[in-house]
Formats: structure tokens, C-alpha cells, sequence
């Protein structure tokens, strides 16, 4: 392509199809990994929190 030559449109229809089935193989709609991913992420801050210490915070600091 270049500048100025036009607009070009792509054919997706099969590329969703195909990302449709892989999903479905997996077994898990995109809502319930959206779920699972805010308990994990919810929990890893949790542990993040009782374990960080005054050292780690000062050098996360300097390091911004």
C-alpha cells in the first residue's frame, strides 16, 4: 500500500470464525476468564501488600 492510493477492506469473517472456534475449544467464555483474572489479580495484590517491605518500597521509588 501506499499514501493516497485508496481505501482497502479486509475480509475478516473467516479470521472471527476461526478465533470463535478456538474459544470454544477452550471451554471458557471470555466473561468467566475476565472473572478468574480479577480473583487472581485481586488475590496476588493482597499477598503483594503483606510481603512488601520499607527497602522495596524506597528502591521502587528511586527507581521512577
Amino acid at each position: 500500500m501506499r499514501v493516497g492510493s485508496g481505501i482497502y477492506v479486509l475480509d475478516t469473517s473467516k479470521q472471527k470464525e476461526e478465533i470463535s472456534n478456538k474459544i470454544a475449544k477452550i471451554g471458557y467464555a471470555p466473561l468467566e476468564l475476565i472473572e478468574a483474572r480479577k480473583e487472581i489479580e485481586g488475590t496476588n495484590a493482597e499477598l503483594a501488600e503483606q510481603r512488601i517491605d520499607s527497602k522495596i518500597l524506597k528502591k521502587k521509588r528511586d527507581s521512577n
